[in-house]
């Protein structure tokens, strides 16, 4: 646990603000990662079958009585967003471990900017790759399935926010970290796309971050805080994030 208290004496402030969070390391659910790597793994697989050897894959729809073309299409949007899902798990369990324990000052949330890069790089290699089977995945529906206006639909929603996601972390590659600073205007928790797990959004200044827990509860507590975070200009990506005792004279 750890405690972070304000010590001010001035008359504006009746109330030190106490704040109790909980810092223990977020481990690998693996009970989720489980739920989600079987049906990843069959769906993955039934999904190249169905492209690299068509006539057996073909062969088993048939006997079910199922189309073919729409099956396939199915279990390439289920084995993309399961993978997806795996793959956030793990680099989600990865960056609570990299997170220091030990804040100093008035951080609430800290990571070395090496280790921050490294998410930027793990970040755009994980999106590349979703980039190019959903590149695919539409321009075989394109193909075998125009009619379908509704899996186009799907599979283009989605498309659009992983290339998002890549093109906006390949520009931070080439970029060095910026400063942005204010107070909370809002400040929400929201499931990312119904099934990728609990976020912490954070707006300031027309920006739109994602915060650990710790953060958020700190923040939620003392809304009215002025606070400083330095992070990466096109993704968002949150290096640190440090509490101020009053606005810069200057701002």
């Amino acid at each position: 646990m750890f405690k972070f208290e304000d010590e001010s004496n001035t008359e504006q402030q009746s109330v030190q603000v106490t704040k109790m969070v909980d810092l223990s390391e977020q481990p690998l659910d693996k009970r989720s990662l489980l739920k989600w790597g079987i049906p990843g793994i069959i769906l993955t697989g039934f999904t190249i079958l169905g492209f690299l050897a068509e006539n057996i894959a073909r062969d088993l729809i048939d006997r079910v009585g199922l189309e073919f073309n729409l099956v396939v299409m199915l279990a390439a949007v289920g084995a993309a967003i399961a993978d997806t899902k795996i793959i956030s798990l793990v680099f989600a369990a990865r960056s609570s471990a990299e997170q220091s324990l030990e804040l100093s000052g008035n951080f609430i949330e800290f990571r070395d900017e090496s280790e921050s890069r490294k998410l930027v790089w793990r970040k755009f290699m994980m999106f590349l790759p979703l980039s190019f089977i959903c590149i695919a995945l539409i321009s075989w529906l394109l193909a075998q399935l125009p009619q379908t206006v509704i899996g186009l639909i799907i599979v283009g929603v989605f498309s659009i926010a992983i290339v998002i996601e890549l093109v906006s972390a390949a520009r931070d590659i080439r970029s060095s970290p910026i400063v942005t600073q204010g107070r909370a205007s809002r400040l929400w928790q929201k499931s990312r796309m119904m099934i990728f797990g609990q976020v912490n959004y954070l707006l300031i200044d027309r920006r739109l971050f994602e915060v650990n827990l710790r953060a958020y509860q700190f923040l939620n507590a003392n809304p009215d805080r002025p606070i400083r975070i330095r992070h990466w200009p096109h993704s968002n990506l949150v290096i640190s994030i440090e509490y101020l005792e009053a606005f810069p004279e200057n701002n």
